[in-house]
Protein backbone atom coordinates (compact mmCIF):
# COMPACT_ATOMS: atom_id res chain seq x y z
CA UNK A 1 0.00 0.00 0.00
CA UNK A 2 1.77 3.38 -1.02
CA UNK A 3 1.17 6.49 1.21
CA UNK A 4 2.71 9.73 -0.24
CA UNK A 5 3.55 11.47 2.92
CA UNK A 6 2.20 15.24 1.57
CA UNK A 7 2.56 16.41 5.38
CA UNK A 8 6.16 17.40 4.28
CA UNK A 9 5.25 20.70 2.75
CA UNK A 10 4.92 22.99 5.86
CA UNK A 11 2.17 24.82 3.73
CA UNK A 12 -0.06 21.79 3.67
CA UNK A 13 0.85 20.93 7.40
CA UNK A 14 -0.63 24.44 8.04
CA UNK A 15 -3.70 23.01 6.98
CA UNK A 16 -4.13 21.02 9.51
CA UNK A 17 -4.12 22.98 12.24
CA UNK A 18 -7.68 23.91 12.60
CA UNK A 19 -8.42 23.75 15.87
CA UNK A 20 -11.39 21.54 17.18
CA UNK A 21 -14.81 21.64 19.52
CA UNK A 22 -15.07 24.77 21.88
CA UNK A 23 -17.47 26.01 24.78
CA UNK A 24 -20.77 26.85 23.61
CA UNK A 25 -21.75 30.95 23.41
CA UNK A 26 -24.74 32.10 25.17
CA UNK A 27 -26.54 34.39 23.26
CA UNK A 28 -29.15 34.26 19.98
CA UNK A 29 -27.89 34.45 16.75
CA UNK A 30 -28.86 35.91 13.36
CA UNK A 31 -26.80 35.08 10.02
CA UNK A 32 -27.27 35.25 6.52
CA UNK A 33 -27.52 31.67 4.15
CA UNK A 34 -27.50 32.51 0.71
CA UNK A 35 -30.95 34.96 0.47
CA UNK A 36 -32.59 33.71 3.74
CA UNK A 37 -31.74 34.76 7.10
CA UNK A 38 -31.13 31.90 9.89
CA UNK A 39 -32.03 32.43 13.39
CA UNK A 40 -30.62 30.34 16.01
CA UNK A 41 -31.33 30.33 20.08
CA UNK A 42 -30.94 28.95 22.85
CA UNK A 43 -31.58 28.71 26.80
CA UNK A 44 -30.37 27.39 29.89
CA UNK A 45 -32.14 24.41 29.57
CA UNK A 46 -31.28 23.36 26.00
CA UNK A 47 -27.81 21.72 25.79
CA UNK A 48 -27.96 22.72 21.99
CA UNK A 49 -29.17 25.63 19.35
CA UNK A 50 -32.11 25.21 17.38
CA UNK A 51 -33.98 26.98 14.66
CA UNK A 52 -38.14 27.69 15.34
CA UNK A 53 -38.36 24.68 12.92
CA UNK A 54 -36.92 22.47 15.36
CA UNK A 55 -33.21 22.22 13.50
CA UNK A 56 -30.32 21.42 16.15
CA UNK A 57 -26.98 22.99 16.24
CA UNK A 58 -23.72 23.05 18.33
CA UNK A 59 -22.26 26.45 18.09
CA UNK A 60 -18.41 27.33 18.52
CA UNK A 61 -16.72 30.49 19.00
CA UNK A 62 -15.65 30.77 15.27
CA UNK A 63 -16.60 31.96 12.11
CA UNK A 64 -16.14 31.12 8.17
CA UNK A 65 -16.39 34.29 6.49
CA UNK A 66 -15.89 34.37 2.38
CA UNK A 67 -13.83 37.82 0.86
CA UNK A 68 -14.12 38.84 -2.59
CA UNK A 69 -10.71 38.61 -3.04
CA UNK A 70 -7.41 36.78 -1.46
CA UNK A 71 -5.73 40.80 -0.96
CA UNK A 72 -8.10 41.67 0.80
CA UNK A 73 -7.03 44.10 4.45
CA UNK A 74 -6.34 42.17 7.18
CA UNK A 75 -9.48 40.27 8.65
CA UNK A 76 -8.50 41.09 12.48
CA UNK A 77 -9.04 44.73 12.21
CA UNK A 78 -12.73 43.94 11.25
CA UNK A 79 -13.43 43.42 15.50
CA UNK A 80 -10.45 43.29 18.49
CA UNK A 81 -12.08 39.90 20.04
CA UNK A 82 -10.75 37.94 16.42
CA UNK A 83 -8.07 36.51 17.73
CA UNK A 84 -7.04 34.45 14.90
CA UNK A 85 -7.42 34.35 11.17
CA UNK A 86 -6.46 30.97 8.87
CA UNK A 87 -7.29 30.28 5.61
CA UNK A 88 -9.65 27.42 5.29
CA UNK A 89 -10.40 26.97 1.73
CA UNK A 90 -8.60 28.79 -1.34
CA UNK A 91 -9.39 27.80 -5.31
CA UNK A 92 -10.13 29.75 -7.86
CA UNK A 93 -11.96 32.86 -7.28
CA UNK A 94 -13.29 31.45 -3.62
CA UNK A 95 -11.19 32.56 -0.38
CA UNK A 96 -12.52 30.73 2.80
CA UNK A 97 -10.77 31.75 5.83
CA UNK A 98 -11.57 30.66 9.63
CA UNK A 99 -11.60 33.06 12.77
CA UNK A 100 -11.31 32.09 16.07
CA UNK A 101 -13.02 34.28 18.53
CA UNK A 102 -13.25 35.09 22.42
CA UNK A 103 -15.68 33.02 23.83
CA UNK A 104 -17.90 35.42 25.80
CA UNK A 105 -21.29 36.25 25.53
CA UNK A 106 -22.60 38.00 22.40
CA UNK A 107 -18.89 38.43 20.85
CA UNK A 108 -20.30 35.98 17.90
CA UNK A 109 -22.82 37.88 17.25
CA UNK A 110 -20.98 41.51 17.76
CA UNK A 111 -17.95 40.31 15.51
CA UNK A 112 -20.60 38.59 12.49
CA UNK A 113 -21.96 42.08 12.50
CA UNK A 114 -18.80 43.83 12.54
CA UNK A 115 -17.58 41.69 9.27
CA UNK A 116 -20.59 41.86 7.38
CA UNK A 117 -20.88 46.03 7.27
CA UNK A 118 -16.94 45.51 5.95
CA UNK A 119 -16.57 45.89 2.12
CA UNK A 120 -14.37 43.50 1.19
CA UNK A 121 -16.63 40.36 3.10
CA UNK A 122 -19.22 38.34 1.10
CA UNK A 123 -20.81 36.65 3.50
CA UNK A 124 -19.84 35.86 7.08
CA UNK A 125 -21.40 32.44 9.16
CA UNK A 126 -20.72 31.09 12.76
CA UNK A 127 -19.31 27.66 12.54
CA UNK A 128 -22.09 25.37 12.92
CA UNK A 129 -22.52 21.52 13.80
CA UNK A 130 -25.19 19.48 12.74
CA UNK A 131 -26.33 16.04 12.14
CA UNK A 132 -25.27 13.80 9.52
CA UNK A 133 -27.02 11.20 7.65
CA UNK A 134 -24.96 8.10 6.03
CA UNK A 135 -27.08 7.34 2.45
CA UNK A 136 -27.98 4.11 3.83
CA UNK A 137 -30.34 2.13 2.35
CA UNK A 138 -33.30 2.34 4.00
CA UNK A 139 -35.03 -0.99 3.77
CA UNK A 140 -33.05 -2.28 1.12
CA UNK A 141 -35.29 -2.19 -2.01
CA UNK A 142 -36.05 -1.23 -5.34
CA UNK A 143 -38.81 -0.59 -7.12
CA UNK A 144 -41.24 2.66 -8.16
CA UNK A 145 -39.50 5.77 -7.64
CA UNK A 146 -40.57 9.52 -6.65
CA UNK A 147 -38.79 10.95 -9.80
CA UNK A 148 -39.47 12.58 -13.45
CA UNK A 149 -36.12 11.22 -14.80
CA UNK A 150 -35.55 7.95 -16.38
CA UNK A 151 -33.73 4.91 -14.87
CA UNK A 152 -30.55 4.22 -15.70
CA UNK A 153 -28.13 0.55 -15.72
CA UNK A 154 -24.60 0.94 -16.16
CA UNK A 155 -23.16 -1.01 -18.56
CA UNK A 156 -20.04 -2.13 -16.81
CA UNK A 157 -18.67 -4.77 -19.58
CA UNK A 158 -18.31 -1.68 -21.83
CA UNK A 159 -17.19 0.68 -18.90
CA UNK A 160 -14.30 -1.62 -18.02
CA UNK A 161 -12.86 -2.93 -21.01
CA UNK A 162 -10.21 -0.56 -21.36
CA UNK A 163 -9.50 0.20 -17.70
CA UNK A 164 -9.86 -0.45 -13.96
CA UNK A 165 -9.30 3.88 -13.27
CA UNK A 166 -5.79 3.73 -13.83
CA UNK A 167 -4.89 6.92 -13.48
CA UNK A 168 -7.05 8.21 -11.55
CA UNK A 169 -7.47 9.75 -7.75
CA UNK A 170 -10.79 8.82 -6.03
CA UNK A 171 -11.49 10.74 -2.58
CA UNK A 172 -14.21 9.33 -0.63
CA UNK A 173 -15.02 11.66 2.44
CA UNK A 174 -16.82 9.84 5.05
CA UNK A 175 -16.57 8.22 8.14
CA UNK A 176 -13.54 6.33 8.26
CA UNK A 177 -11.89 3.04 6.03
CA UNK A 178 -10.57 -0.02 6.91
CA UNK A 179 -7.77 -0.63 4.83
CA UNK A 180 -6.51 -3.92 6.95
CA UNK A 181 -9.26 -5.60 5.85
CA UNK A 182 -8.17 -8.27 3.51
CA UNK A 183 -10.09 -6.83 0.58
CA UNK A 184 -8.54 -3.32 0.53
CA UNK A 185 -4.81 -4.35 1.76
CA UNK A 186 -3.75 -4.11 -2.23
CA UNK A 187 -5.77 -0.61 -2.71
CA UNK A 188 -3.20 1.91 -3.88
CA UNK A 189 -3.88 4.90 -1.38
CA UNK A 190 -2.43 8.59 -1.98
CA UNK A 191 -3.33 10.28 0.89
CA UNK A 192 -5.48 9.16 4.19
CA UNK A 193 -6.14 12.15 6.97
CA UNK A 194 -8.33 12.08 10.01
CA UNK A 195 -9.73 15.45 10.01
CA UNK A 196 -11.18 14.63 14.25
CA UNK A 197 -7.70 12.96 15.18
CA UNK A 198 -5.85 15.53 13.23
CA UNK A 199 -3.53 12.61 11.84
CA UNK A 200 -2.31 10.74 8.58
CA UNK A 201 -4.37 7.52 9.18
CA UNK A 202 -8.43 7.56 7.61
CA UNK A 203 -9.27 4.28 9.78
CA UNK A 204 -12.45 3.96 11.54
CA UNK A 205 -12.74 4.87 15.29
CA UNK A 206 -15.84 4.41 16.90
CA UNK A 207 -18.16 1.85 16.38
CA UNK A 208 -20.50 3.77 14.01
CA UNK A 209 -17.57 4.08 11.95
CA UNK A 210 -19.36 1.36 8.90
CA UNK A 211 -20.15 3.49 6.41
CA UNK A 212 -16.84 4.77 4.30
CA UNK A 213 -15.56 0.86 4.51
CA UNK A 214 -18.73 -0.16 2.69
CA UNK A 215 -18.64 2.64 0.36
CA UNK A 216 -14.41 1.98 -0.79
CA UNK A 217 -15.88 -1.89 -1.07
CA UNK A 218 -17.40 -0.79 -4.22
CA UNK A 219 -15.14 1.01 -5.94
CA UNK A 220 -11.56 -0.80 -4.85
CA UNK A 221 -12.14 -4.88 -3.12
CA UNK A 222 -10.60 -7.14 -4.58
CA UNK A 223 -12.09 -10.18 -4.97
CA UNK A 224 -11.96 -12.49 -1.79
CA UNK A 225 -14.93 -13.05 -0.28
CA UNK A 226 -17.03 -11.06 -2.36
CA UNK A 227 -18.92 -11.63 -5.77
CA UNK A 228 -18.52 -8.89 -7.30
CA UNK A 229 -15.06 -6.77 -7.25
CA UNK A 230 -14.54 -3.41 -7.13
CA UNK A 231 -15.55 -1.05 -10.15
CA UNK A 232 -12.14 0.78 -9.70
CA UNK A 233 -9.15 -1.53 -8.29
CA UNK A 234 -6.74 0.43 -10.58
CA UNK A 235 -7.94 3.88 -9.46
CA UNK A 236 -5.86 5.82 -6.07
CA UNK A 237 -7.65 6.89 -3.26
CA UNK A 238 -7.56 9.66 -1.31
CA UNK A 239 -9.25 8.75 1.89
CA UNK A 240 -10.39 11.38 4.49
CA UNK A 241 -12.47 10.48 7.67
CA UNK A 242 -14.55 13.37 8.43
CA UNK A 243 -17.45 11.91 10.94
CA UNK A 244 -18.62 15.18 12.05
CA UNK A 245 -20.21 17.94 10.40
CA UNK A 246 -18.82 21.10 11.26
CA UNK A 247 -18.45 23.54 8.62
CA UNK A 248 -14.89 23.98 8.70
CA UNK A 249 -13.95 20.28 9.10
CA UNK A 250 -15.99 19.78 6.31
CA UNK A 251 -14.16 22.57 4.14
CA UNK A 252 -10.82 21.40 5.36
CA UNK A 253 -11.43 17.80 3.64
CA UNK A 254 -12.65 19.45 0.64
CA UNK A 255 -9.51 21.78 0.21
CA UNK A 256 -7.09 18.31 1.51
CA UNK A 257 -8.94 16.12 -1.60
CA UNK A 258 -8.01 19.32 -3.83
CA UNK A 259 -4.68 19.07 -2.62
CA UNK A 260 -4.00 15.93 -2.92
CA UNK A 261 -5.16 16.08 -6.78
CA UNK A 262 -8.52 14.45 -5.92
CA UNK A 263 -10.20 13.77 -9.63
CA UNK A 264 -13.59 12.85 -8.23
CA UNK A 265 -14.83 13.31 -4.53
CA UNK A 266 -17.01 10.69 -3.16
CA UNK A 267 -19.41 11.73 -0.51
CA UNK A 268 -22.05 9.66 0.21
CA UNK A 269 -23.82 11.12 2.90
CA UNK A 270 -25.58 14.63 3.51
CA UNK A 271 -26.44 16.56 6.59
CA UNK A 272 -29.92 18.48 7.97
CA UNK A 273 -29.44 21.54 5.87
CA UNK A 274 -26.88 23.76 3.26
CA UNK A 275 -24.70 25.85 4.51
CA UNK A 276 -23.72 28.56 2.14
CA UNK A 277 -19.61 27.70 2.98
CA UNK A 278 -19.75 24.02 1.65
CA UNK A 279 -22.16 24.44 -1.17
CA UNK A 280 -19.68 27.87 -2.04
CA UNK A 281 -16.67 25.31 -2.03
CA UNK A 282 -18.41 22.67 -4.13
CA UNK A 283 -18.73 25.26 -6.94
CA UNK A 284 -14.98 26.18 -6.58
CA UNK A 285 -13.92 22.21 -7.42
CA UNK A 286 -16.50 22.06 -10.02
CA UNK A 287 -15.76 25.18 -11.85
CA UNK A 288 -11.96 25.46 -10.73
CA UNK A 289 -10.61 21.35 -10.18
CA UNK A 290 -8.62 19.51 -12.67
CA UNK A 291 -6.77 22.80 -13.84
CA UNK A 292 -10.41 24.11 -14.67
CA UNK A 293 -11.95 21.01 -16.28
CA UNK A 294 -14.21 20.51 -12.77
CA UNK A 295 -13.47 18.17 -10.46
CA UNK A 296 -16.38 15.75 -10.31
CA UNK A 297 -17.76 16.08 -6.52
CA UNK A 298 -20.61 13.40 -5.65
CA UNK A 299 -23.64 13.19 -3.53
CA UNK A 300 -25.84 10.97 -2.41
CA UNK A 301 -29.39 11.92 -2.43
CA UNK A 302 -30.58 10.35 0.73
CA UNK A 303 -32.92 7.72 1.44
CA UNK A 304 -35.99 9.38 3.54
CA UNK A 305 -38.12 9.23 -0.02
CA UNK A 306 -38.57 13.44 0.36
CA UNK A 307 -38.18 15.76 -2.10
CA UNK A 308 -34.89 17.96 -2.05
CA UNK A 309 -35.40 21.85 -1.98
CA UNK A 310 -33.18 24.68 -1.96
CA UNK A 311 -31.32 24.32 1.03
CA UNK A 312 -32.53 21.46 2.91
CA UNK A 313 -29.13 19.18 2.21
CA UNK A 314 -25.91 19.02 0.14
CA UNK A 315 -28.19 17.38 -2.35
CA UNK A 316 -29.38 20.94 -3.45
CA UNK A 317 -25.79 21.78 -4.65
CA UNK A 318 -26.38 22.77 -8.27
CA UNK A 319 -22.51 22.24 -8.75
CA UNK A 320 -22.48 18.63 -7.17
CA UNK A 321 -23.41 15.20 -9.02
CA UNK A 322 -26.19 13.91 -6.98
CA UNK A 323 -27.21 10.69 -7.46
CA UNK A 324 -30.32 8.82 -6.72
CA UNK A 325 -31.46 5.32 -6.94
CA UNK A 326 -34.65 3.91 -8.44
CA UNK A 327 -36.44 3.22 -5.30
CA UNK A 328 -39.61 4.69 -3.37
CA UNK A 329 -37.16 5.75 -0.78
CA UNK A 330 -34.96 7.74 -2.62
CA UNK A 331 -34.98 11.46 -2.40
CA UNK A 332 -35.39 13.16 -5.18
CA UNK A 333 -36.33 16.98 -6.87
CA UNK A 334 -34.67 18.72 -9.92
CA UNK A 335 -31.43 18.96 -8.24
CA UNK A 336 -30.93 14.82 -8.77
CA UNK A 337 -28.95 14.82 -11.52
CA UNK A 338 -28.91 10.74 -12.14
CA UNK A 339 -31.14 8.44 -10.96
CA UNK A 340 -29.73 4.26 -10.83
CA UNK A 341 -31.61 0.72 -10.66
CA UNK A 342 -28.85 -0.94 -8.68
CA UNK A 343 -29.68 -4.28 -6.68
CA UNK A 344 -28.34 -3.86 -3.12
CA UNK A 345 -25.14 -6.37 -2.83
CA UNK A 346 -22.30 -7.30 -0.62
CA UNK A 347 -19.46 -4.87 0.37
CA UNK A 348 -16.24 -4.88 2.72
CA UNK A 349 -17.08 -3.86 6.48
CA UNK A 350 -14.98 -3.28 9.74
CA UNK A 351 -12.80 -5.95 10.88
CA UNK A 352 -12.55 -8.19 7.83
CA UNK A 353 -16.48 -8.78 7.36
CA UNK A 354 -18.73 -7.77 4.84
CA UNK A 355 -22.28 -6.19 4.82
CA UNK A 356 -24.66 -5.36 2.99
CA UNK A 357 -24.97 -1.05 0.92
CA UNK A 358 -27.84 -0.30 -1.15
CA UNK A 359 -29.97 2.70 -1.73
CA UNK A 360 -27.89 6.46 -2.88
CA UNK A 361 -24.62 5.28 -1.68
CA UNK A 362 -24.44 2.54 -3.51
CA UNK A 363 -26.25 4.62 -6.40
CA UNK A 364 -23.37 7.64 -5.67
CA UNK A 365 -20.45 4.78 -5.47
CA UNK A 366 -21.29 3.29 -8.55
CA UNK A 367 -21.59 6.61 -9.93
CA UNK A 368 -17.99 7.98 -9.07
CA UNK A 369 -16.71 4.81 -10.58
CA UNK A 370 -18.49 4.70 -13.70
CA UNK A 371 -17.17 8.90 -13.64
CA UNK A 372 -13.44 7.64 -12.66
CA UNK A 373 -13.59 4.44 -16.06
CA UNK A 374 -14.26 7.47 -17.73
CA UNK A 375 -11.97 9.99 -17.18
CA UNK A 376 -9.34 7.26 -17.17
CA UNK A 377 -10.21 6.87 -20.67
CA UNK A 378 -9.99 10.67 -21.71
CA UNK A 379 -8.63 12.85 -18.70
CA UNK A 380 -9.43 16.23 -21.12
CA UNK A 381 -12.57 15.58 -20.46
CA UNK A 382 -14.55 18.79 -18.51
CA UNK A 383 -17.74 17.69 -16.37
CA UNK A 384 -20.45 18.44 -19.35
CA UNK A 385 -18.79 16.03 -21.25
CA UNK A 386 -18.20 13.66 -18.14
CA UNK A 387 -22.07 13.61 -17.25
CA UNK A 388 -22.92 13.12 -20.84
CA UNK A 389 -20.76 10.71 -21.52
CA UNK A 390 -22.08 9.06 -18.71
CA UNK A 391 -26.07 9.14 -19.48
CA UNK A 392 -25.35 8.25 -23.27
CA UNK A 393 -23.43 5.03 -22.30
CA UNK A 394 -25.81 3.52 -19.64
CA UNK A 395 -29.44 1.71 -20.65
CA UNK A 396 -33.01 3.33 -19.82
CA UNK A 397 -35.39 1.06 -17.63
Amino acid sequence: MEFRNLMKTPWLAAWMLILLVHPAIAADLRFSNFTNTVVIYTDESMPYWQTADGRRFQVAPRIIVRTHADNSPPLERAHPAINRVQPLFQLGQTHLYLLEIDARPDNLQTVLNALEARPEVAWAQPDLLQQRTPAHASHGVTGGRNTALPALRLNWPVLQQHNRGQGIRIAIIDDGIDLTHPALRQTKVAFAYDIGQRQLDASPQLAADTHGTRVAGVLFAATEGLDQPGLVPDAELIAIRQPDTWTSNTLLAFHLAQLAGADIINCSWHSHGLLQPVADAVSALAQYGRDGRGTAVVFAAGNQGQRITATSSEAAIDAAIVVGMNSPHSNFGPSVDLVLTAAPMRSTAVDGGFAPIGGTSLASSQVTAALALLLARDPRQDLTALLSALQQGASHD
